[in-house]
């Protein structure tokens, strides 16, 4: 079934958080969610991209689910949304297993991980104090549970269990993400000679390999590396070796967004620079179709500092 625009005008429009969709498919996705939960008698409320088991007091946010939806065929959705909620409801049994272990550091060692989620996430969470760090802008670094069908955040009463640094967990679950969640890295050219390394894979944790860069040095230039995580499969990198640096600002803007956009799982839009094992913003904004860069005064002389070398 393909979801055209002749009748749009019949339909409402998406909500922003599922602005990819057009009126018709937004309303037909909403609907199969629906049929779901009521072929099983289960009395939902539809709430702002989430949906709430009134019974339960259970919130499932609907973003990530809507944008696995809008890239796949409508034929395919029902199947999608299906192993989507069952995996959650194999979540719960996970999770009551887990309260049984996770006194025991030597149990859930293993399981740590880190995961990357943009900042705002933080305010989707009720009454949980997590453990995270602000290790990049405009993204939370979670320390997490990674479990066969669910991921479930380290709470601070989690942590207080073990009587250990939080630095230090976090090492393990870098560790434990390195290992178990190694991404597929690919050499792509963008054009205008700016190839760029795409670390991609299913795992939810490929964009956690931002925080594992320095263990990824052929990928880091002389001076650092313009790097992207759009969301939670990919992460985008070029090293900086000289002034064709400018070149690629606008392509990775332009893709980032893109993919940002689609997700599934996105985290952020922004541009980074990566130095010396920090992540410096770089803002940049689109209007009436132009972009505007406007990056820190440090990045700015940077960069004529190198186009001052490459005139010689």
């Amino acid at each position: 079934m393909h979801f055209c625009d002749e009748s749009a005008n019949l339909y409402a429009p998406p909500p922003e958080w599922a602005d990819f969709f057009t009126g018709q498919a937004y309303e037909a996705f909403l609907q199969l969610v629906l049929d779901y939960f009521q072929e099983r008698e289960i009395e939902v409320t539809v709430g702002d991209g989430v949906l709430v088991d009134q019974e339960r007091d259970i919130h499932f946010g609907l973003q990530n689910l809507a944008q696995m939806c809008n890239q796949s065929d409508y034929g395919d959705w029902p199947e999608i949304i299906k192993i989507h909620f069952e995996s959650l409801r194999r979540a719960e049994d996970e999770r009551r297993d887990l309260d049984q272990q996770k006194q025991d550091f030597s149990k859930i060692r293993d399981i740590l991980a880190v995961r990357l989620w943009p900042a705002d996430y933080l305010s989707s969470l009720k009454h949980v104090d997590i453990v995270y760090r602000e290790d990049i802008a405009g993204t939370v670094s979670v320390l997490v549970f990674d479990l066969p069908n669910s991921i479930i955040q380290v709470s601070v009463d989690d942590a207080a269990l073990w009587d250990r640094e939080i630095d230090d967990l976090f090492d393990v679950g870098l560790q434990n993400t390195w290992k178990g969640a190694a991404p597929d890295i690919l050499m792509e050219d963008l054009g205008d000679d700016v190839r760029v390394a795409v670390f991609q894979g299913n795992s939810f944790y490929i964009a956690t390999h931002a925080l594992l860069l320095e263990d990824y040095a052929r990928y880091v230039g002389t001076y650092g590396a313009l790097v992207v995580i759009p969301h939670r499969h990919v992460m985008v990198c070029y090293p900086i070796e000289d002034a064709s640096v400018i070149a690629a600002v606008e392509k990775l803007i332009i893709i980032t967004i893109q993919m940002y956009n689609e997700g599934p799982g996105s985290i952020s839009p922004r541009l980074y620079w990566y130095e010396d094992g920090r992540f410096i913003d770089l803002p940049y904004q689109i209007a009436d179709r132009q972009l505007h860069f406007a990056p820190p005064e440090r990045f700015t002389a940077f960069l004529n500092e190198l186009a001052d070398s490459a005139s010689y």
